[in-house]
């Protein structure tokens, strides 16, 4: 007689799943991906270059491949190509700056309950009272989607206009530069996902910077040249 009692499969899953996550974070945050940019090396030689326990790291490693971010071969770990080109520090496709907006999301998705349980949130996101190093955190970490909108080298750096983003779009199609151009002339531009952004430049410079730099940016694409 089949048992047709409902299993855990999905419950399992989900419990286990988290763990490539966290193994992911923890090699950004030791920058192992970008020691390995070279070609393979040991457990003991990135643990000496780490200043850490070999028994401690390899356990880790594995993780990292298991989890298709590491490749090993004869006791030696190198980069997957995929980490190779979004992990690497330095590369304008990087894309560790996140490291620290994911653990802190991480950190406050642990306290949905409690949030849910007490009526108010126990891990508030409020960029109206984030500090400036908070700020320069969230735009760091958006900084290789923002750049990937251009990727050619040379472009206008908006840097300025919040730390995050080199380039708007140089690669784009001329009709969608103009349709974003509009836009971006419009009183609203942004729109409210920077409304907080807009209130605190308002409140400090007494203008929009961003906008500015922003229509600044698209003059300077729309030049002869630069199509």
């Amino acid at each position: 007689m089949t048992d047709s009692a409902p299993q855990p499969t999905t419950i399992e899953e989900l419990e286990w799943a988290v763990w490539p996550s966290f193994a992911l974070l923890a090699g950004i945050r030791l920058d192992l991906f970008t020691l390995l940019k070279d070609g393979p090396l040991s457990v003991e030689q990135l643990a000496d270059q780490l200043g850490v326990e070999a028994d401690k790291l390899k356990s880790l490693l594995y993780a990292l491949a298991a989890a298709g971010l590491l490749k090993v071969e004869n006791g030696l770990f190198s980069n997957s190509s995929e980490a190779n080109r979004f992990l690497v520090r330095g590369l304008s496709t990087y894309r560790g700056g996140k490291h620290e907006v994911l653990l802190n999301n991480w950190q406050a998705g642990v306290r949905t309950a409690e949030s849910i349980r007490t009526g108010a949130p126990q891990a508030k996101l409020d960029f109206a009272d984030a500090s400036a190093a908070e700020m320069e955190t969230f735009y760091r970490s958006n900084h290789a989607q923002a750049a990937a909108l251009h990727p050619r080298p040379g472009g206008p750096d908006l840097a300025r206009a919040g730390g995050y983003t080199r380039s708007v779009g140089a690669s784009a199609r001329p009709a969608g530069r103009d349709r974003l151009r509009r836009g971006c002339s419009r009183q609203r531009f942004p729109g409210e996902t920077f409304r907080v952004i807009k209130e605190k430049e308002i409140a400090r410079y007494d203008e929009y910077c961003t906008r500015r730099l922003v229509l600044e940016a698209w003059d300077k694409l729309e030049q002869p040249g630069r199509a």
